[in-house]
């Protein structure tokens, strides 16, 4: 019987789904209004070479590691009651027993890579958050090369106006934050660039017919842990 007490739950990434994270805690918080809960471990693996057009949980692609995260992220900040919150982890780490996303031995729930040299999308998601330094993030820098004729640019940045740019050309303004979502088409090769206030940044993309083979796994699966 604990004075306070956190979980570990990876709803979203080793089973269930991203809403089932909310309705434990607001079960939880319903039926023990009193009791002191935090989130001790959450997380979603991802390799930064991996990406996705069409994300899914499981396929370890940058795109799906942001989306885990900014759903997180959305339910901490909309519950102040609780105690705690531990993303898991700011780096990839060794994990000797793995075998997982043909990297064996790495456990991939950084934002930053083992190596520490890479920052993966997702670790500026927690920047939009929390940091005061003004900035603007483009993701899918790695991800050069897509297939659909329409595809999904992503910023995320701690400014509340951002502008969109494609070859020069401002094609969408957005406010809000800290994620900004534009669905762009693409025919050729483009320079995709944000702006805001005096924070800029670009990314280059290019329309392919068929998907690069080295951006998914040949197959995946993911070692549930607490089984």
């Amino acid at each position: 019987i604990p004075d306070l007490m956190a979980y570990n739950l990876y709803f979203g990434w080793y089973s269930g789904e991203l809403e089932d994270n909310v309705s434990f805690f607001d079960e939880f918080h319903e039926k023990y209004p009193n009791r002191c809960v935090g989130l001790a471990e959450y997380g979603a693996d991802c390799r930064f070479d991996l990406e996705s057009e069409n994300p899914q949980r499981g396929d370890y692609s940058e795109q799906y590691q942001c989306l885990y995260h900014e759903h997180l992220l959305r339910m901490i900040q909309a519950r102040p009651w609780l105690w705690c919150t531990y993303v898991w982890n700011l780096f990839d780490f060794g994990a000797d027993g793995r075998e997982e996303a043909d990297d064996p031995g790495v456990n991939h729930k950084g934002l930053v890579t083992f190596d520490r040299k890479v920052k993966k999308d997702a670790y500026y998601l927690y920047k939009a958050y929390w940091s005061k330094e003004a900035f603007v993030y483009l993701c899918g820098r790695r991800f050069v090369e897509r297939s659909d004729s329409v595809t999904t640019v992503k910023a995320y940045s701690n400014l509340r106006h951002v502008s969109f740019y494609c070859d020069g050309t401002l094609v969408e303004e957005q406010t809000g934050g800290p994620v900004y979502t534009l669905r762009l088409p693409i025919t050729g090769e483009h320079q995709v660039e944000v702006r805001a206030e005096n924070c800029t940044d670009t990314i280059t993309i290019r329309k392919v017919e068929e998907k690069n083979k080295t951006y998914f796994l040949a197959s995946a699966s993911v070692q549930n842990w607490f089984d």
